[in-house]
């Protein structure tokens, strides 16, 4: 599925995203993803957000789709403690570090230095 396809996300079951429509999530534009879950029920909404959530590949999608969410849609797709802990979390502002151009991926980060050896292990020299 291209990124700038719209893909039709049915009313249903809540805990069924095809993997098309998983990739587009993880590859599309966040405004575009935005619009796109305008066209939803409140109720379909939250449970996408809370689906993309759980993932962590999707976990900062799901924040911004739980931002245009109201709190009674999360609690029901929830319950009350983590309904509400999501709604919260997702009013917060996100780091300025976790902000990027649309279409870009977040950068893999490696270590900045080798690693040290280990010095050896004492082993019983009565052990062979």
């Amino acid at each position: 599925m291209n990124g700038s396809l719209r893909p039709s996300i049915a009313e249903g079951d809540a805990n069924i995203l095809s993997d098309d429509l998983v990739g587009w999530l993880y590859r599309a534009d966040e405004n575009i993803v935005l619009d796109v879950m305008s066209q939803l029920s409140p109720q379909r909404r939250a449970d996408v957000a809370v689906f993309c959530y759980q993932k962590a590949h999707l976990h900062h999608i799901g924040l911004a789709i739980a931002a245009t969410c109201d709190p009674g849609a999360l609690i029901q797709a929830l319950g009350t403690v983590r309904g509400r802990i999501l709604f919260a979390q997702s009013r917060e502002s996100r780091p300025q570090s976790d902000r990027r151009p649309p279409g870009q991926r977040r950068k893999i980060t490696l270590a900045t230095q080798a690693k040290q050896p280990r010095p050896p292990c004492h082993q019983d020299p009565s052990v062979a």
